[in-house]
């Protein structure tokens, strides 16, 4: 891919320099005594592709991801939710008398693509231990299951209106349970999770959204127990073990662009998928960003520094909808040309960088992020290290959501493309 030079285009600004007096509030006293200079740029080469990294770690996901749905531009997408459950009592009278049993899961009010069809939910019970690989999970890893459900729920969502769902279990399953407890054969976790390897929350293939779910969720053993004359209805709880739960989170990417991305250093140019790159959180769909030529400016005479630079990038016009809704940050890390993470992007003072929106026309669908990436580009001019390195830009939530991005690139309408704006000063110009 050719770019245009990129002395070309700072030398048709040059005429766009301020005075020095107008320097003062911007750049500091010290350089009043200078012949200072100031170029404001917009028209620097920047380069958008798109990649997949192979398998994302999963710490900490804040909700409980079920669901599943296609998409036109990304595929299928679904997430099943893996946990182990522990409880905090396993006292239970032997005059105790079972009742019923329910997996209880408190919405989070996320959820994403068409809720309005029928949605169904199956649960079914894991046959092995839930252990992370290497000390984390991935959205990749995956763990064997029994083929017949413990639950299925057939149910119409309403997250924003109801606090929670209620999911009815096989009594085979609470009958067999209650009575191990009854009868001292599981009295404690490690008793209950040799034989109760855990379970795991998926979504039935048909379904067209994807729920979000609290942690706090509980699989609710109801009971009686009959004192004196009176009839006591109780419960017993077990509880999700956070240190064992994640989000298996993958898609199926056939006939789409991404359907070559094989290999996380793979990437797919703008200019290869109708001037546009990506995102897809969950599954690693990321877009990487280039400046090829930023070291170019050392060119203009004179000794010179970023004051300001921001990348201002829009999502296409009608990708953001009632059904595939976008948040209002991105992050941002450091990559190498295999597309392996560096590390993350931050501010002079420690701050994570983030893309946030600056222009939001909901009557025109214009929505632009701007990121501030001073830092990074004073790297790539001074610290060798950064001579090729990359930006990459993702979704905050990565590992509990399935947000999609479609963002325009750089070879996009010139009111809707990618671009850098660069406040660069000069001082001690050379004399002619």
């Amino acid at each position: 891919m050719k770019y245009i030079c990129i002395i070309t285009s700072l030398l048709l600004l040059f005429s766009c320099s301020k005075n020095e007096e107008d320097l003062s509030l911007e750049i500091g006293d010290d350089w009043i005594d200078g012949k200072t200079k100031v170029y404001y740029i917009d028209t620097i080469s920047v380069a958008t592709s798109t990649f997949k990294f192979d398998s994302l770690m999963m710490p900490n996901s804040k909700r409980i991801l079920v669901g599943n749905y296609n998409d036109p531009v990304f595929g299928h997408t679904e997430s099943q939710s893996y946990m182990e459950l522990i409880g905090s009592s396993f006292s239970l009278d032997n005059e105790a008398i079972y009742d019923s049993i329910a997996l209880i899961l408190p919405y989070d009010n996320y959820y994403y693509n068409d809720t309005i069809p029928t949605q169904q939910i199956e649960v079914y019970e894991v046959l092995e231990e839930i252990k992370p690989e290497d000390d984390f999970f991935y959205n990749t890893s995956a763990f064997d299951y029994s083929g017949t459900p413990i639950a299925t729920k057939r149910f119409s969502p309403t997250p924003r209106k109801e606090d929670s769902l209620h999911i009815t279990v096989s009594n085979l399953f609470g009958i067999e349970l209650f009575k191990k407890i009854v009868d001292d054969k599981i009295n404690n976790n490690e008793e209950f999770t040799t034989d109760y390897r855990g379970i795991t929350i998926k979504a039935n293939e048909q379904n067209t959204a994807f729920l979000g779910f609290k942690k706090s969720g509980v699989l609710r053993v109801y009971y009686t127990l009959k004192e004196d004359t009176q009839v006591k209805e109780l419960t017993m709880d077990f509880l999700i073990n956070e240190t064992k739960f994640f989000n298996q989170i993958k898609s199926d990417r056939s006939g789409t662009y991404f359907e070559t991305l094989k290999e996380q250093k793979i990437t797919i140019p703008s200019t290869d998928t109708d001037n546009n790159c990506f995102i897809q959180a969950g599954v690693g769909i990321a877009t990487k960003i280039d400046i090829p030529f930023i070291e170019r400016i050392n060119d203009i005479p004179g000794t010179g520094t970023i004051i300001e630079a921001s990348l201002n990038i829009s999502l296409k016009h009608k990708s953001s909808t009632e059904y595939h809704t976008t948040r209002d940050s991105l992050q941002f890390y450091v990559i190498n040309k295999n597309s392996e993470i560096v590390k993350e992007l931050f501010t002079p003072t420690g701050v994570p960088v983030e893309g946030t929106i600056t222009k939001d026309d909901s009557e025109f669908n214009v929505v632009n992020y701007v990121i501030p990436i001073k830092d990074f580009l004073d790297n790539k001019l001074h610290n060798s290290t950064y001579r090729e390195l990359y930006l990459a830009m993702y979704s905050k939530e990565y590992n509990y959501a399935v947000d999609r991005y479609i963002f325009n690139g750089e070879n996009a309408p010139d009111d809707k493309k990618v671009t850098l704006e660069l406040t660069y000063a000069i001082y001690d110009e050379d004399d002619e």
